[in-house]
């Protein structure tokens, strides 16, 4: 009898556990980038882009018509690179800046350098070991602040600067940042 007894509770406890509603969650991507284009004949870099309110906005909005945004995470950054025909150059080293509302530039990634010689086209350049927290987390910020509040700003200044050697020849190219966005949605 005690083991009838201990078994019907088990089976009713495994019922009610069953029942419960369980709460599922979306976790869709997406990417956006900047792009950098770069021809000239000094060795220093300077090149600024800016990320519209519209193309964050326009990701974002896919993401709210499959339910309510809970956070939004980054999930990675890399770089693209074009090199023309012309080019010149032989090493590049960059770094990337998000300028805050403030006005305080903030170092998304630092000191990433490569021989331009070695690139291949269409391949994803991972930046993991080069980013930098306030950048990361500004931009972070930045587009959960956009999820929530679309007119909150109207544009992400990106900017990078740096060298390519050696010194006096034609650099000539095209740097395309990119970073993956996670959101989690509560369908």
């Amino acid at each position: 009898m005690k083991k009838i007894l201990i078994s019907l509770i088990v089976v009713a406890t495994l019922m009610m556990t069953a029942c419960e509603e369980k709460i599922l969650y979306l976790f869709p991507t997406f990417t956006n980038y900047v792009q950098f284009g770069i021809d000239q004949t000094t060795s220093d870099i300077y090149e600024l882009d800016t990320l519209t309110r519209e193309a964050i906005n326009d990701s974002i909005g896919e993401i709210k018509a499959n339910g309510l945004i809970e956070v939004i995470d980054i999930e990675g950054f890399y770089l693209n690179f074009h090199v023309y025909d012309d080019n010149e150059a032989q090493f590049v080293e960059v770094d990337a800046y998000l300028q805050d509302t403030l006005g305080n530039n903030l170092a998304v990634f630092e000191n990433y350098s490569l021989d331009i010689t070695a690139l291949v086209e269409g391949q994803n350049y991972p930046l993991y070991d080069y980013l930098r927290d306030d950048g990361v987390l500004e931009l972070r910020s930045v587009i959960n602040t956009l999820a929530n509040d679309m007119d909150v700003y109207d544009r992400v200044v990106v900017f990078i600067t740096g060298t390519t050697e050696p010194a006096g020849v034609r650099t000539h190219m095209d740097i395309d940042m990119h970073f993956r966005i996670n959101a989690k949605v509560k369908p």
